[in-house]
């Protein structure tokens, strides 16, 4: 897989909290970028926010009721690289409060999902992290929008389909954390360092304009999932949020079936630990 990922085709041709501001669809997030060649600080091990990252699957013939997780959430204080770009890609974000995460639990277990797993994830100051999402066992052709509103094509794999979350301190103000997160694909693990190394972050992609932010503080958590469900996985949201395979799911009166099911990822910061 030298040059797989250089193979890129361009096609020309709910009820929310009240609203002191709407979404910053015209705020740029400032500077989305992988953070792995800057220099950290070397004292990283107080610095850090923490985060559960809970990943919740529901059948997608119920799809339609999340409307029922978004109406508790709301989307003010929310960036973006291009907001236009991160809807077309069908990606959907919105924040909660603590007070109400039990609540948003209990929706999404009476919608018929269930949770699958719970990640945690620590983010040292200025460093990037990835959260598996899914991974491509073979090249495969996905399209997704880019900044400019063009609708793309990239031929990527094998590897990983990540959810990239960098954080950083927020100048001036204690226990927040600046944390963005957009999509990126890294090919199977490598040497970290040397040649091979140096190959495989060449061959890494960044999907940048469906990439978001936002300040948060442990006592707030934010929820991804589809802006609306995409029945394939051809198209980056399709490889974000559906599962073909699905999951096993209760049928009442009879046996658990397997369902094609949706993702729902709910981020819940839990700690802030960086210092002034």
């Amino acid at each position: 897989m030298t040059s797989v990922l250089g193979l890129v085709l361009v096609l020309l041709p709910g009820c929310r909290e009240p609203a002191a501001q709407p979404p910053a669809h015209d705020l740029k997030i400032g500077d989305l970028r992988t953070l792995e060649s800057e220099k950290v600080p070397g004292n990283l091990a107080l610095r850090t926010a923490n985060f559960d990252v809970h990943i919740y699957e529901l059948p997608a013939d119920k799809a339609a009721m999340l409307d029922d997780v978004w109406a508790g959430l709301y989307e003010r204080g929310l960036t973006f690289y291009n907001y236009r770009a991160f809807a077309g890609n069908l990606f959907r974000v919105a924040m909660g409060r603590r007070f109400s995460w039990s609540r948003l639990d209990d929706v999404l277990k009476n919608i018929g999902g269930r949770r699958m797993a719970v990640i945690s994830v620590l983010l040292p100051e200025g460093r990037g992290q990835d959260i598996r999402i899914t991974g491509l066992d073979r090249p495969q052709e996905i399209s997704f929008i880019d900044q400019y509103m063009l609708q793309d094509k990239i031929l990527i794999g094998p590897g990983n389909v990540n959810l990239r979350l960098t954080g950083s301190q927020v100048p001036g103000i204690r226990g927040v954390c600046q944390i963005v997160a957009y999509p990126a694909f890294t090919p199977p693990m490598a040497p970290s360092a040397g040649p091979m190394a140096e190959l495989a972050k060449q061959q890494e992609v960044e999907f940048k304009a469906a990439g978001f932010g936002s300040k948060i503080s442990p006592d707030e958590f934010l929820v991804l999932g589809p802006a609306n469900f995409v029945s394939e996985r051809v198209s980056l949201g399709g490889l974000f949020f559906t599962n073909l395979d699905g999951a096993m799911f209760p049928v009442t009166g009879k046996r658990p079936a397997r369902k094609t099911s949706v993702r729902i990822f709910v981020l819940v910061c839990t700690a802030v630990n960086y210092l002034d």
